[in-house]
């Protein structure tokens, strides 16, 4: 009972944070004079989730259509006539590779020649990406030829000779220095463009994108916009789910010691790394654990975005969460709070599910290899987040547990549970591959064949089906995996738990 308690009192504690951030964030409405307020051009392999994310923002404070063409376009050769000349103004995403890609190039050109407004965005990278470099992008741009390569700078060659008159490629480069505000040295310092940080906290997150949208205004050449404290749509959906939890009965009664989860899921990530892969996960999970608009109370997926500093109350959530989805990321084991979650999870016998979130490097045979040796491994990464996570264990209240224990609990238990895959960049088509894997990990929260608790000694046969992105085909995947109760003395001694262990590890989404 004390688990769902605290889980609660966080519940109550995050409805009053995120009533008053929803009612303080600030709502105008854009007057449209074509289909879209702005048209948002990124290089999808770099930044896809926080262009979902920042399409989410916009639309919820502009209160109307944003285009990205994730969601809404399936013909390339569309991109300009139904998506950018529909469009207000044209927002950049820039990212260390922007200016490699030709469709983004010829984005930045048909804006430009069609008199439609350019407002670059830096966005900043998240940890081990690289960023965006002024100086370096007008090299790039000066010496176009040289720096394309032969199948990109062919599709822009293409398409400067199919216009009437055909356009010569100093005029494309002069056109595109010029939109982007790279043709005076005054432009060499990053502090003269706007920068939008997808793994900042949501209040200056919401500032930010407040500051784009005045800018916005600014260069389309409207009235200043009239700022209004109304709740998002995510506030209002947040608020509702939580109301909903609050007003629902006690999870256990009189004479009962059986608890329910206060939360569906709990979100374990390393936000220098996925802050944005998580954000676009928590909300897509959310809908489609509510997709019942009928059900009594929403079931809610837990997401720290706040840099949280009390541990003792995260742990508790994670107590009370059936499920922990946890994203693989390089880095997130060099994370003290993200190895206290997980381990937590193990202990208490909680479904780990995996998501490893695609070409940003994770290694599995790595990280048992660092996890085996957590102490070395982490003080030769990291010495502070050694000492930190030292600390954390020797303030538990609980029997003393020890770095090492930790880490091999952990190698033991997480490198050997099957991983689903998440190619943020991966939907040309739509949203076909983000819901494929929203419901893989719905179907594995919902099946006790994942749950450590359930494990009994017994070997199983598990059969996955994940439609693909352009929805023609299926995969199936057959694995077999052991199911081992295991008491680990010597990574709690006293406390018996059960883990996974695996045979295999597939690619659930490639």
């Amino acid at each position: 009972g004390l688990a769902c308690y605290a889980g609660r009192t966080l519940q109550k504690e995050e409805h009053q944070r995120t009533s008053l951030m929803g009612s303080s964030l600030p709502m105008c409405k854009w007057q449209q004079s074509k289909g879209y307020a702005c048209f948002l051009s990124h290089y999808k392999a770099e930044c896809a989730s926080t262009a979902r994310l920042l399409h989410t923002y916009l639309q919820s404070m502009l209160g109307v259509d944003v285009f990205l063409d994730s969601s809404r376009l399936r013909d390339l050769r569309l991109l300009f006539d139904e998506g950018l000349l529909k469009s207000d103004v044209v927002v950049l995403l820039l990212t260390a590779e922007y200016l490699t890609r030709p469709w983004c190039l010829l984005e930045v050109w048909e804006a430009e020649r069609s008199g439609i407004p350019v407002l670059p965005l830096i966005i900043t990278p998240v940890q081990g990406q690289r960023g965006f470099d002024v100086v370096q992008a007008r090299a790039q741009l000066a010496a176009l030829e040289t720096t394309l390569d032969a199948s990109a700078l062919s599709v822009i060659h293409a398409h400067l000779a199919a216009q009437q008159p055909p356009a010569p490629m100093s005029e494309f480069k002069a056109a595109l220095m010029r939109a982007m505000g790279l043709g005076s040295s005054s432009s060499d310092n990053d502090s003269t463009f706007l920068s939008w940080d997808p793994c900042a906290s949501d209040r200056l997150m919401w500032a930010s994108t407040q500051t784009l949208c005045e800018n916005m205004a600014q260069l389309a050449g409207r009235h200043p916009l009239q700022w209004s404290s109304r709740r998002s749509l995510f506030a209002s959906r947040t608020s509702r789910a939580t109301n909903s939890s609050l007003s629902s009965r006690s999870s256990y009664s009189a004479g009962r010691r059986r608890q329910s989860s206060c939360f569906e899921m709990f979100i374990s990530y390393h936000r220098a790394e996925s802050g944005p892969d998580a954000r676009v996960l928590h909300g897509a999970l959310e809908a489609a654990l509510n997709d019942n608009t009928r059900a009594r109370q929403r079931r809610r997926v837990f997401l720290d975005a706040t840099d949280a500093t009390d541990l003792d109350t995260i742990l508790s959530v994670v107590e009370a969460s059936h499920t922990v989805l946890l994203l693989l990321t390089p880095h997130a084991f060099e994370r003290p709070w993200v190895l206290l979650e997980v381990y937590d999870a193990v202990r208490l016998g909680k479904t780990i599910v995996p998501v490893k979130i695609d070409k940003r490097g994770y290694d599995f045979a790595a990280t048992k290899r660092f996890l085996s040796d957590l102490e070395t491994s982490l003080g030769d990464r990291d010495e502070s987040a050694l000492v930190e996570l030292r600390a954390r264990l020797a303030e538990r209240h609980d029997t003393p547990v020890s770095v090492s224990q930790v880490g091999s609990l952990l190698a033991r238990t997480i490198p050997n549970i099957i991983a689903i895959n998440f190619d943020p960049a991966g939907d040309n088509h739509g949203d076909h591959q983000l819901k494929a894997v929203v419901s893989e990990v719905v179907d594995r929260a919902r099946s006790p064949g994942w749950s450590a608790s359930k494990a009994r000694n017994k070997v199983t046969e598990r059969t996955t089906s994940v439609i693909l992105a352009d929805e023609s085909t299926t995969t199936t995947t057959t694995t077999t995996t052991t199911l081992a109760t295991t008491t680990t003395a010597d990574a709690n001694p006293g406390v018996a738990m059960s883990t996974i262990t695996t045979i295999t590890s597939v690619n659930l989404a490639s």
